[in-house]
């Protein structure tokens, strides 16, 4: 036979859902993360690269 605490309630179900979420919320946080290191880490590089070639003009200009 089952027993009582076998059966999955309303409560477990919200809070599963509720964990998930919050899981599904992190991951995504530090995917952005991941994403803005490796991109300022990539301009970084390509800075870098031009002050070592002697190049005076190396900061990255804006296009209106």
């Amino acid at each position: 036979m089952l027993d009582r605490r076998d059966e999955p309630d309303e409560a477990d179900d919200g809070r599963r859902t509720t964990v998930n979420l919050v899981a599904a919320i992190v991951c995504l946080l530090l995917l952005g993360a991941g994403l803005f290191l490796v991109e300022s880490m990539d301009r970084a590089r390509k800075a870098q690269n031009c002050f070592e070639a002697g190049r005076r003009n190396c900061a990255a200009l804006s296009t209106p």
